[in-house]
């Protein structure tokens, strides 16, 4: 296989990644056969079918399949040419001018560069609901259109022609090229979505695509089944035919997987059954693999109690990471002490030190003295969670751990993904898990996440005027060592105010079916078809 396709491939299955099936609607793979049909499931099945209204991993996995933006990621994290063959950079890196390759959406249509300006524009009205608008603030005057001070027509993109797309940054952005592979920054066609404008709010509506699939079929409780776009503009490179994502917990997705129904189960396209690793160590079929994966709390910082870093800095320091990820985890995960993943890092920083009891307390006692509580009257705290049994055994455990070091009562609870979002925006949260997986390899991707308090993506409350400097800064930098320095700092300073409680740096732990042995997950969850142990199992189609 080309490396052209192997790059290709690559991206197809990017990000199946970071969280009430009929079993019978899938069909059966068998290892001598070739494999022309990926069958997965999607935990708990949030999907969107607009790219830029997805949060979970999930959603975001589709969106990448179904449509290209100018770049896409290749098999080194970097990126590459995508929808865009080709483009120009001004010297003081504000100005970047895209030269368009010709291609059509699935229904024949050209796709041009006024599909991409119509797509940014809208998603950066102030009214557009989605959780990544963020991710566009670099583009000239985004932010404040979001906010409603200036006309989107007003931002730093414009259609030349057709083929040209012209793009102005508020300031220079290092990783400007990695920021285009993401949904948030794909064109939507203007065309179809113009004629039906809530095209993205039922699965009866299902719009042309630019990617290398389109939607055959979703049922929204219960599948989404993909095909091969045969318009896309390197179809020829597209070895799958079809692509069946099914919507069922870890449970069934392990039973189906053991019948032979699933090609691949677990990380990072889902988690496998806590309770199933010990029993899976022996497996031939189990791969663990290291992730730039962050899990952590979020700390609603503008809680009365919480709003003392000293309460919040006491609940980070009772933890006790290290027994958490080698008695409840076991499956390849590390303490976390600090955001980003070291692994990012040419120096490895420990921000503070894992179970460090004696410091948990002073800081609690005069976190009391300092709210006039004693621990008698200290509050009870909800701690929020999805509906994942990992999760659940990880507060019950954290619970434990905060009782037995600062004595405090930590009231858990669990509710579905889009109540959990939505709760998230709405500040209606105390203490809430969540975790972020890299969308390309560095520091700022994770840092970024916390940069502005009324980012979709924070949700703490928390904004530091210094730590938004030290990022801005790191973007003007004349050497690496210098850019990671600032990184570093602006890390420092966030976990020194704790507006989240890091817990470990996660691993992806995976089944696979002989017939997708080949297929390897890179650190940031893009599936990775340039490794095969036998040319039966590839079809070429």
């Amino acid at each position: 296989m080309t490396f052209s396709a192997v790059r290709t491939l690559l991206l197809f299955l990017a990000l199946l990644i970071t969280e009430s099936c009929n079993s019978k609607k899938t069909t059966k793979n068998t290892s001598d056969k070739p494999l022309s049909i990926f069958r997965a499931n999607l935990k708990d099945g949030a999907v969107s079918i607009d790219p830029r209204r997805g949060r979970t991993i999930h959603a975001l996995t589709v969106s990448r399949l179904l449509f290209e933006g100018l770049t896409r990621t290749n098999t080194n994290g970097k990126a590459e040419a995508g929808i865009a063959e080709s483009w120009t950079v001004s010297e003081d890196g504000l100005k970047y001018i895209f030269k368009l390759r010709k291609s059509v959406w699935s229904d024949g249509a050209a796709c041009t560069a006024n599909d991409f300006v119509y797509a940014w524009r809208q998603a950066l009205e102030p009214n557009f609901p989605s959780d990544f608008s963020s991710l566009l603030y670099c583009i000239k005057g985004a932010e404040s259109a979001k906010k409603g001070l200036i006309s989107t027509n007003s931002i730093g993109v414009k259609a030349k022609d057709y083929r040209t797309l012209c793009v102005t940054l508020e300031s220079p952005t290092p990783y400007f090229l990695e920021l285009l592979t993401l949904p948030i920054y794909a064109p939507i066609p203007k065309h179809y979505a113009s004629k039906y404008p809530k095209w993205h709010e039922k699965s009866h509506y299902i719009p042309p695509h630019n990617g290398p699939f389109t939607v055959k079929r979703w049922a929204e409780a219960d599948e989404i089944h993909l095909i091969k776009n045969s318009a896309y503009w390197e179809q020829n490179n597209v070895f799958l035919n079809e692509i069946q994502f099914i919507f069922v917990d870890e449970h069934t997705e392990l039973a189906m997987f053991q019948n032979n129904e699933l090609d691949w189960a677990g990380s990072p396209l889902s988690v496998l059954p806590v309770d199933s690793l010990n029993h899976l160590k022996n497996n031939n079929s189990l791969a663990i693999s290291p992730a730039l994966h962050t899990e952590f709390i979020r700390v609603n910082t503008l809680d009365p109690t919480l709003s003392n870093p000293k309460i919040r800095r006491a609940l980070s320091l009772a933890l006790n990471r290290q027994q958490l990820v080698d008695h409840l985890l076991q499956g390849g995960q590390t303490p976390a002490t600090g955001l980003v993943p070291l692994s990012l890092k040419k120096e490895k920083p420990s921000f503070f030190h894992d179970a460090d009891i004696d410091e948990a307390r002073k800081l609690f006692n005069e976190a009391l003295e300092e709210l006039s509580l004693s621990s008698d009257s200290f509050p009870s705290l909800t701690l929020t969670f999805g509906q994942d049994a990992r999760r659940r055994r990880l507060a019950q455990s954290m619970q434990e751990q905060w009782k037995e070091v600062l004595g405090i009562h930590i009231e858990l609870r669990t509710v579905e993904s889009k109540v959990l979002f939505s709760e998230l925006r709405q500040g209606n949260t105390q203490l809430c898990m969540g975790s972020w997986v890299a969308d390309f390899p560095d520091s700022s991707n994770f840092l970024e996440v916390f940069k502005y308090k009324d980012s979709s993506t924070n949700n703490t409350g928390w904004q530091s005027q210094a730590y938004v400097e030290l990022l801005e800064q790191a973007n003007y930098c004349s050497t690496n060592e210098e850019r990671e320095k600032l990184l570093n700092n602006a890390e420092a300073l966030l976990i020194q105010d704790m507006p989240i409680i890091p817990i470990y740096f996660g691993s992806f732990v995976s089944l696979k079916k002989p017939q997708s042995a080949y297929v390897q997950v890179s650190s940031i969850g893009l599936l990775d078809f340039s490794w095969k142990p036998s040319i039966k199992n590839v079809q070429i189609l």
